[in-house]
């Protein structure tokens, strides 16, 4: 788990990654949009050209400090707003992923009425 940017830099670059190298970053015009949500995922934005509009990618962070694309495509979002949804809506899916299986009263207790 990651809480900064630049802890993520950092790990990224002690693996040998160029992810957060100033020539990757210009090759896609990348820009980090977001802090750490969550401890693993941030957002990015990128564009190819003037001609063409900036759009967003959620990243999820490994334990090493690899940074993968998350979500169903590279640039998937048109705004930040929609990229940082997709945050929530990605994190809650991998929570239930990394979940216990266990049977429903074991994971969900009721309330105290």
């Amino acid at each position: 788990m990651f809480s900064t940017i630049s802890a993520v830099k950092k790990a990224n670059k002690k693996i040998g990654n160029y992810f957060f190298s100033p020539e990757t970053m210009a090759f896609f015009d990348s820009r980090i949009e977001t802090e750490m949500f969550y401890g693993r995922f941030f957002v990015t934005s990128e564009q190819y050209s003037a001609e063409t509009p900036r759009l967003f990618t959620v990243r999820e962070v490994k334990e090493n400090g690899a940074v993968n694309t998350v979500g169903r495509n590279f640039q998937e979002y048109t705004t930040l707003l929609d990229a940082v949804a997709g945050v929530g809506f990605i994190a809650g899916a991998r929570w239930v992923e990394e979940f216990p299986r266990a049977s429903e009263s074991d994971a969900f207790p009721k309330a105290e009425v």
